[in-house]
C-alpha cells in the first residue's frame, strides 16, 4: 500500500513517520523545502512526551507529481488550503486513491467529496497531537483514538487501512458517526 502525505507538518509527519516505521510506503509532500531536505538527509526525528527520540525514514519531496499513485492520500494542509491542495493533486490520483481529511475542523470533508466524489473520500478525527520543532523534529504531544469513515458510507474500503494505522502504533477504528464526532 503506497500512502501520500499532503502536508507534512507536526501531523503530517507524525503519521508519516510511524506508519513508515511499519513498513509501509510512505511519501510526505510539503513545500516547505528546508523540511523535506533534511527529512531526507538525516531522517525524521519524532521526540515523545517523555523526551526519547527516533529517527524514521519516510521520503519526502517538494516534487507534487510524487503523490501519484496512492492508494490513500492523507490531507493534513490547513484547512484554508484544502481545496487548492486537493485541486493541485485531483489528476495525480487514480480512480482508485481514498483521499482522507484528519484535519482539525467542518467543511473539508465536503470539499473533498465535491472534488473527488464521495466513493473516494473519507473524513477522520484523532486524538493524536503533535507540535513542529523544526525542520525534520516534530514532538508527538498527544495520544488518542483515531475514527475514520468514508463519505459513502461503504467502509469496508478502509479496513486495511485502519490495520496499517493500527500497525504503526495509532489506535484506530471505524465509525459511521464521524459527522458527530468532526462536530465534538
Amino acid at each position: 500500500m503506497k500512502i501520500s502525505i499532503v502536508g507534512a507538518g507536526a501531523m503530517g509527519s507524525l503519521y508519516g513517520g510511524k506508519i513508515a516505521a511499519a513498513g509501509y510506503e510512505v511519501l510526505l509532500y510539503d513545500i516547505a523545502a528546508e523540511h523535506v531536505e533534511r527529512i531526507n538527509r538525516s531522517g525524521l526525528e519524532i521526540e515523545t512526551i517523555s523526551g526519547e527520540r527516533t529517527v524514521y525514514r519516510p521520503r519526502a519531496s517538494s516534487d507534487l507529481k510524487t503523490v501519484e499513485g496512492a492508494d490513500i492520500l492523507i490531507i493534513f494542509v490547513k484547512s484554508t488550503a484544502t481545496e487548492a491542495a486537493a485541486l493541485q493533486v485531483k489528476d495525480l490520483v487514480d480512480q482508485h486513491t481514498i483521499v482522507l481529511t484528519l484535519q482539525n475542523g467542518v467543511g473539508n470533508e465536503e470539499i473533498l467529496r465535491r472534488i473527488f466524489g464521495a466513493s473516494r473520500t473519507a473524513a477522520g478525527v484523532t486524538s493524536q497531537g503533535a507540535t513542529f520543532l523544526g525542520p525534520g523534529r516534530v514532538r508527538h504531544a498527544g495520544v488518542g483514538p483515531t475514527y475514520l469513515c468514508m463519505a459513502d458510507k461503504q467502509n469496508k474500503k478502509l479496513e486495511s487501512f485502519i490495520e496499517v494505522l493500527n500497525r504503526a502504533g495509532f489506535e484506530a477504528h471505524i465509525s459511521d458517526k464521524i459527522d458527530d464526532l468532526i462536530w465534538s
